[in-house]
């Protein structure tokens, strides 16, 4: 389990974040998302750095991990859909 600290010192998990996002973007809801999550993960690991400076925006590291991630478990996103998944996950983080 990792732990993040945000700016003011609480506790959250991004992985219940993620699950909450898929419970309100999917429908119905997924039979294993932190499995997804976990897949998303390893995506994200592949462009991180190419984001921190600057080869890539941010909104393309998100269609990226997003549509690769979920392609992972079987599952088809377009670039918009990323885009509002993440959304979802920022709000619900």
């Amino acid at each position: 389990m990792t732990v993040f600290f945000d700016v003011d010192d609480t506790i959250y998990s991004r992985g219940d974040a993620f699950v909450q996002a898929c419970e309100v973007f999917f429908e119905p809801r997924l039979a294993d998302p932190y499995g997804i999550y976990l897949l998303c993960n390893r995506r994200t690991n592949e462009v991180f750095k190419a984001s921190q400076r600057g080869e890539i925006t941010m909104d393309e590291m998100n269609i990226y991990r997003y549509c690769k991630g979920f392609a992972d478990a079987g599952l088809e996103l377009s670039a918009q859909d990323a885009l509002n998944f993440q959304k979802a996950y920022q709000e619900a983080l």
